[in-house]
């Protein structure tokens, strides 16, 4: 790196069955060349993969590319490769892991959503299947970690689970993603910020890592670092409606109402029930009470909306500020344990009702940190 020259190169041409003997190949050649001091653990760990069956090998690569895009149709097309993995080698520890991450987010709107319990239940079933294959595998060691984070909110055991898979690889994106949640959720806001950083320095062009970092600065009420963020990855894709929802809540936070309503607008018109509860809410706030009440009778509807959780109705009702429905269906999401309670009862968006008995006792509900 201090010159610029080129230590190696060479190019291949693989029949797709070939593929995992390249892999090796390109393994050992490489630390060859760069003349990389090696372990013999190291060793051992760069000549082994998980499966020798090509075709598995190839789903599940396939199932990894459709679960990086994070939308509602290449979640479901990842599940099923992630199943014909399985079925063409049963013993294939990361596809039970790449299922396993599937499931853990299919109860939100923003991916499903599944009956919390149908899918946590899935979700836990193919971690500990993963681990029970190979308990040294750092993506099921995150899969199981992001199960406790996200469904039997404990947090000591997540926090278990995403150390020693960082510990495992130290090169693994997602266990620095998940980890960085965590760590926002445990009042760690600098933590949480150097958690996203890494996760976003080791996979630099996953649009996943930069709405993380946006998301941690957020949390940590740096709004004016978040706000140029979102704007960033918008500049680089103006569709990207993960981007334009978490910025509608910054914006929300800095007063700009209008901004805000205009960011949900969007997303609004591709997603109705993503954007529906923030959009409703802060409706409400601007007085455009009959708006929002158009939009909470709208989820209400089971005939266009069979699963919508609770809470995305209390967030309608807390800008209407009718605590005590929003409250009620807040409660609601907690019995049942939605994945993504604790992190909306971090929100900043919520700094106004922290000292509501209400909130004290969701708060105490949902196990969050003290």
């Amino acid at each position: 790196t201090e010159d610029g020259s080129q230590l190696w190169q060479r190019q291949y041409v693989v029949e797709p069955e070939k593929m995992l003997e390249l892999l090796d190949n390109l393994s050992g050649q490489i630390t060859y060349k760069l003349k990389l001091p090696l372990s013999r653990d190291e060793r051992k760990f760069l000549a082994t993969h998980q499966t020798d069956n090509a075709e598995a090998y190839k789903m599940y690569i396939r199932g990894r590319h459709c679960w990086r895009k994070r939308d509602k149709e290449n979640i479901q097309k990842a599940i099923s490769f992630f199943d014909q993995a399985i079925d063409l080698d049963a013993a294939y520890a990361e596809a039970y892991s790449g299922l396993a991450d599937c499931y853990l987010i299919l109860s939100t709107v923003a991916y499903g959503p599944l009956p919390t319990k149908e899918a946590m239940s899935k979700a836990r079933f193919a971690a500990e299947t993963a681990l029970g294959i190979d308990d040294t595998l750092c993506e099921a060691r995150t899969s199981l970690g992001v199960y406790h984070f996200r469904h039997e909110w404990n947090w000591a055991g997540a926090e278990k689970e995403f150390k020693q898979a960082i510990r495992l690889n130290p090169n693994y994106a997602p266990a620095y993603f998940w980890y960085s949640n965590l760590l926002a959720l445990m009042g760690h806001s600098n933590d949480s910020i150097a958690a996203a950083e890494k996760a976003k320095e080791l996979d630099p062009l996953s649009p996943l890592s930069d709405l993380n970092l946006a998301r941690a600065y957020y949390y940590a009420r740096r709004y004016d670092v978040a706000v140029n963020l979102f704007r960033k990855m918008l500049d680089e894709n103006p569709n990207d409606l993960k981007a334009l929802y978490l910025l509608s809540y910054v914006y929300e936070r800095q007063g700009l109402y209008q901004e805000s309503i205009n960011s949900l607008e969007k997303v609004y018109e591709k997603d109705r029930l993503f954007a529906a509860a923030p959009l409703g809410y802060v409706y409400a706030r601007v007085g455009r009470r009959a708006d929002a009440l158009r939009i909470l009778n709208e989820i209400g509807d089971r005939s266009k909306y069979p699963i919508v959780p609770p809470q995305e109705q209390a967030i309608i009702y807390l800008g209407l500020d009718d605590k005590d429905r929003a409250f009620a269906l807040l409660g609601e999401a907690c019995r049942d344990r939605f994945a993504t309670l604790p992190l909306l009862l971090i929100d900043p968006f919520l700094d106004g009702i922290r000292s509501d008995p209400g909130f004290v006792e969701l708060a105490r509900c949902a196990n969050l940190p003290q």
